[in-house]
């Protein structure tokens, strides 16, 4: 169960036999979309019988890791404009419909009774909810939201981000697989 060096159990390592198969052009392709699809380097290694270290290095040599990034960042992006078209849909029609709403009220208080003073609150009441809920904007309150938006969305696609991640082993950990 224990291997001759350090005392780690051999369950922890994988070990491969030197008849392992030589992956062709095709298992390559299909490697490399596994990996692409968030797969690790050992389940691909499991998955195709290839060794880890023989991955590995294909995927350094081809840089996979550039384009996992590029794929991540590209589905973000359709992620985003899908979610935001879907947003300003459902925006058009809370707008349309408070719209209508607006014009029913508008056309009550004209045939209002001057003197009717419950009905004459309960129309401002409506207006006084649609201001508040952002309906009524101005043509330059428009445009600087239509501005801001531009703006995040340039400089959304032109961020680089880092997606390292920093594993720290503390003793306690250690402690625990012993």
């Amino acid at each position: 169960m224990f291997d001759t060096q350090g005392g780690v159990p051999n369950a922890k390592r994988t070990f491969y036999h030197k008849s392992m198969n030589r992956p062709t052009t095709k298992d390559w392709n299909g490697i490399k979309k596994a990996y692409l699809q968030g797969k690790s380097y050992r389940e691909l290694s499991k998955a195709f019988s290839v060794a880890i270290a023989t991955i590995s290095e294909r995927a350094r040599k081809e840089d996979w890791e550039t384009l996992k990034r590029q794929m991540i960042s590209e589905t973000e992006r359709k992620i985003i404009a899908t979610v935001s078209e879907r947003n300003a849909k459902i925006s058009d029609k809370v707008t349309t419909g408070v719209e209508m709403c607006v014009d029913k009220v508008i056309q009550g208080l004209k045939t209002c009774a001057a003197k009717d003073y419950t009905k004459l609150r309960a129309y401002m009441s409506i207006l006084k909810d649609a201001k508040e809920m952002g309906i009524f904007k101005s043509e330059m309150d428009v445009a600087e939201q239509t501005a801001r938006i531009k703006k995040l969305e340039k400089d959304a696609s032109s961020v680089d981000v880092d997606n390292t991640i920093n594993v720290v082993i503390s003793s306690e950990v250690e402690e625990y697989a012993n």
